[in-house]
């Protein structure tokens, strides 16, 4: 044991904190986005990617060179806004063609224009005519049809340029078509402005015949009109006379209304008037000459009261005097106030009949002011109708003057700037373009491809992928083959080699085929077996397994080639190992050593002894699987199993158990129970994480003891493992055969 382990290295972890790192491990790289796994995986696949870039490159190469080539060329075009004005007054056309005052939109419009069938069709024809004295056109695209499919159109932004492009498979044609366009379109341009003039005059000529019949009639109306509303005086000025007698009875109206307002008041006033209580303004020299007539007579028959006393005859008549003057006055002042109401009565009456009067004649005035201005505003619609139809006949008149000779005066706003020539260069294909772009293409297919393989494989690869499944690695070993080496030595003509070879067998047929072709096996290999041996004999430094079995998880994953070496490398570091071939119905192990026939750990489970086999690898002997028998699963749980188990372990220092696989049969399950340890053996790349998760949990409800896996058939081109393979450079790497 010694031997194979070095002093300085230190003892494995224990299991439990194995799972726990490796779940540390497995939520560390989860949910992560690692360029440089990226990376491995197109490293991993360049082979496809390779593969994917030509097989997008060399069609697309072979077409780019095959193609007939394309040339291109361009006419010069500047398109104006407006055209260049001669005379000071615009053209008829210019409300069809003047451009809008969005630049952008009449652009637009000019765009359609240049793309329009008939300028196509007129273009065609006078191409096909020039061009037919020349060579016959091989130009696929003089078909009719198709002429305007070789038109491309590019307006300059934020300019007056546009350029017209021509594509054909001859460079004279492509110069010919793209300045005949050029042509064409600024002849038709020209034409449709003069059309529109031509038809422009032919309408005035129209409207100015209905118009003047208009104008005629329109005077007709108004002289009529006047004549029938005895309109004189066109100024209005008879209206205003009108008017002026209309405000002055309404002011007479006015006065006339407070007049009778103030009369009706003062009928009022007097109606309760007394003589108790007379006004001043009543009084007349009557009634003051009776007032002081009671005045001198009260004071009469006062003096003489006081005189003679009530019966004198004196004061008796004075008192019948001044009776009487009292009656006269009461009467008297009863008639001034009678004059008085029938005074204001009157006066009353005549100011009523007046404001009557003044009242009719103010309607009367309203009517006519009334009727006056609507035939005012009627006179006044036929007098503007009559200016307009003249001034609108002046105006038609005078364009129709001008239309003339306004398109011989003016300069076209749309010219050829530069003439199409020649292209002497192909436009299409550019090789370098295209194949760079093919391989852009390509690399690109390829890498997606990597990338959806990679996200789609879901076998495992590496140690990280085990330690999410939560199984700890022992170790990993490198994709091989097996091979005679005798036949190696023949075909180098290595004489001493053979020779060595030989010696070591003792002859020929001494030692079979997988014990010499153990020899070949390349110190990676060797390596990496032993790293798996140290794994193993450190999982438990105090007490290492010694009874442990190698499965998988489904067939040809390499188990039977694991178990042999690892007895190997175990009998080369002085151990007493067994290797127990327990796959009754694929015994793999039995083949390699040429041990399949005869007794087996099927008989010595069935009550006959055990045949314990020499393989000529000193400490290394094998026990074969015997013949197959009818239940291997009832003959595996007999408790004589591990009695036998226990008899090897005191007489071998390891046993190494290649058992079947977990997922195919149930013997592994039954087995793993009764050894020290399980090995689960993975191939790396085909192996999905699904079954090897299903194994695992397999044989953890069998109660197994899982030391660990070994990734198996692991390729060292890829780079992942590139640090291994810089450090055994001379050493060749060749594919395994997993049994």
């Amino acid at each position: 044991m010694e031997s194979l382990i070095p002093t300085t290295h230190t003892s494995l972890a224990p299991a439990s904190e194995v799972q726990s790192y490796a779940a540390a491990r497995a939520r560390d790289f989860s949910g992560q986005f690692d360029v440089r796994r990226i990376f491995m995986a197109l490293a991993s696949r360049k082979l496809l990617i390779l593969i994917a870039t030509l097989v997008v490159m060399i069609p697309g190469t072979i077409y780019t060179f095959l193609v007939t080539p394309t040339y291109v060329s361009t006419a010069v075009v500047q398109i104006e806004p407006e055209a260049v004005k001669v005379l000071p007054y615009n053209s008829v056309s210019d409300s069809v063609f003047q451009p809008s005052r969005d630049y952008e939109l009449y652009m637009k419009t000019q765009d359609e224009l240049l793309r329009s069938p008939t300028l196509m069709m007129s273009s065609y024809e006078r191409a096909a005519k020039e061009y037919k004295a020349r060579n016959p056109p091989r130009d696929q695209l003089m078909i009719r049809g198709d002429f305007g499919a070789g038109m491309q159109i590019r307006r300059i932004d934020g300019s007056q340029i546009v350029k017209i492009s021509y594509i054909s498979f001859e460079p004279e044609f492509s110069a010919l078509a793209a300045n005949i366009i050029a042509e064409e379109f600024m002849r038709l341009h020209f034409e449709r402005k003069i059309d529109t003039t031509r038809k422009a005059n032919e309408f005035l000529e129209t409207q100015l015949a209905a118009l003047r019949k208009k104008v005629e009639q329109a005077e007709a109306d108004l002289i009529e009109y006047a004549r029938r509303n005895k309109i004189l005086d066109t100024d209005s000025n008879q209206v205003n006379v009108i008017r002026q007698r209309f405000g002055l009875l309404s002011a007479d109206l006015a006065r006339a209304q407070a007049s009778y307002i103030a009369r009706q008041a003062e009928l009022q006033q007097i109606q309760g008037i007394t003589p108790e209580e007379f006004p001043e303004s009543l009084r007349s020299p009557a009634i003051t000459s009776l007032e002081t007539t009671v005045i001198q007579n009260e004071q009469d028959l006062s003096r003489l009261l006081t005189q003679f006393g009530e019966n004198w005859p004196q004061v008796i008549q004075k008192r019948k005097d001044l009776a009487v003057a009292r009656e006269q006055l009461l009467q008297e002042k009863r008639a001034a106030i009678a004059r008085a109401k029938r005074d204001a009565q009157i006066r009353l009456s005549s100011i009523q009949h007046e404001y009557e009067m003044l009242n009719q004649t103010l309607k009367e005035q309203q009517l006519l002011v009334d009727r006056l201005s609507e035939a005012g505003v009627q006179f006044n619609n036929l007098k503007r109708e009559l200016d307009a139809s003249q001034q609108l006949y002046q105006g038609l008149l005078q364009r129709l003057n001008e239309t003339g000779v306004s398109p011989g005066l003016e300069f076209e706003n749309i010219r050829i700037v530069d003439r199409a020539q020649p292209g002497r260069v192909p436009y299409q294909p550019k090789k370098l373009w295209n194949i760079s772009l093919l391989l852009l293409l390509g690399l690109s297919a390829g890498m997606g491809l990597a990338l959806l393989l990679e996200y789609l494989d879901r076998s495992l690869k590496n140690a990280i992928d085990l330690e999410v499944l939560g199984l700890p690695m022992l170790g990993w070993i490198p994709a091989m083959k097996l091979r005679d080496p005798r036949k190696a030595a023949i075909q180098t003509g290595n004489r001493k080699k053979l020779a060595s070879i030989y010696d070591d067998a003792g002859s020929s047929g001494a030692r079979p085929l997988p014990v010499l072709a153990l020899k070949t096996m390349d110190v990676r290999a060797r390596e990496s077996y032993r790293s798996i041996v140290a794994s193993l004999l450190l999982s438990r430094p105090a007490k290492p397994p010694r009874c442990v079995l190698i499965t998988s998880s489904t067939p040809r994953e390499g188990k039977t080639l694991t178990c042999v070496s690892l007895g190997r490398t175990l009998a080369e570091g002085g151990f007493r190992t067994l290797l127990i071939d327990s796959d009754f119905r694929n015994p793999s192990l039995s083949r390699w050593f040429g041990v399949a026939n005869g007794c087996g750990l099927s008989t010595h489970l069935a009550g006959g002894e055990i045949n314990v086999r020499d393989t000529h690898v000193p400490n290394l002997f094998v026990l074969s699987a015997g013949p197959t028998p009818p239940n291997p699963v009832a003959l595996l749980s007999a408790p004589r199993l591990s009695e036998c188990l226990a008899a090897l372990k005191q007489e071998f220092q390891f046993v190494l158990i290649d058992g079947a696989p977990v997922l195919s049969v149930a013997d592994a399950s039954i087995l793993a129970s009764k050894v020290d340890g399980v090995i689960l053996i993975v191939r790396a790349g085909v192996t999905p994480k699904e079954v090897v998760a299903r194994a695992n949990l397999s044989l953890v409800r069998s109660r197994a003891s899982i030391l660990g896996a070994a990734l198996n058939y692991v390729d060292l081109k890829n780079p992942e493992y590139s640090f291994y393979r810089k450090y055994y450079y001379s050493e060749p790497t060749d594919k395994q055969q997993p049994a």
